[in-house]
């Protein structure tokens, strides 16, 4: 940019809206000293470092769920699958976790705390305990619907059954749903451990291929009948947490897609 002197010297406004004396203009753009520059330096290393090394550990980390993806629950995963797909060496692998299995525990720390960050950010303005139910399950099983690699990995490493924040919020509801008279259960733990055990299930059948967004509103109604819930009840809450789900999902959820053919709906076959 080339100064106006005349406005400058005129103590006159300068093009960026600043207003002084070429003195002052002289003051202001006096040059860095070496030692601030040296720091100035520094500082724009360390950021580059930092974000390359935050680059190369999410892509270890997204190579991470891809295998467990592509492999069978059944095979054992080792770091040269990790590496292989990853395109990296065994050393470099080594620079960002001590094993996979710190990998795989800090991937499973970030997807269990991204999902319960999702579950709470749509349904926990909810008050009816059928309705916070049917949303919170549906949530799991539609994001396998829409995500088979995250649905994968939570199968592979049982994740479901590790995660004690979501167990908490499981036992609470069903809680709920007894003081309120809407739930008639024997047992509380009992029943979370049945819900626990439906999702995971249907999470492999969805993976699969072998479920549809039919089969995650029957199952979800199921469930709720399960916990003393009237058919009719049952189906109603269901329909209106999916539709409430697909309304405050979109924008506040990272991970939904909005595209229905994602999670079956053209499918209407429960195989």
């Amino acid at each position: 940019m080339i100064l106006n002197l005349s406005s400058v010297a005129a103590g006159h406004d300068t093009p960026n809206g600043a207003s002084g004396t070429i003195e002052d203009m002289h003051h202001a753009s006096a040059p860095v000293s070496p030692e601030k520059s040296s720091m100035i330096k520094e500082d724009h290393r360390k950021r580059v470092a930092r974000e390359r090394r935050e680059r190369m550990e999410a892509h270890l980390l997204r190579s991470v769920l891809k295998v467990f993806h592509e492999r069978p629950s059944t095979d054992r995963i080792v770091i040269e699958d990790v590496i292989t797909h990853a395109n990296v060496s065994r050393g470099t692998f080594y620079q960002y976790f001590p094993s996979l299995n710190d990998a795989i525990a800090q991937l499973a720390g970030t997807i269990t705390e991204d999902m319960l960050s999702s579950v709470l950010t749509v349904y926990d303005s909810l008050a009816d305990p059928k309705m916070r139910t049917a949303c919170g399950f549906q949530m799991y099983l539609l994001r396998a619907c829409m995500d088979k690699g995250w649905g994968a990995f939570m199968m592979h490493i049982g994740l479901l059954q590790v995660d004690n924040a979501m167990l908490t919020k499981i036992i609470d509801d069903i809680a709920l749903g007894v003081g309120t008279g809407d739930y008639d259960v024997s047992s509380i733990a009992v029943a979370a451990e049945l819900l626990l055990g439906a999702k995971t299930q249907a999470i492999g059948r969805i993976i699969s291929g072998q479920a549809d967004l039919s089969y995650v509103h029957a199952l979800t109604e199921q469930l709720l009948m399960s916990f003393g819930v009237n058919r009719s009840q049952a189906r109603s809450s269901v329909s209106d947490a999916y539709d409430y789900i697909v309304r405050e999902a979109p924008g506040n959820i990272p991970w939904w897609r909005n595209d229905e053919v994602s999670f079956g709906r053209d499918t209407t076959a429960v195989r």
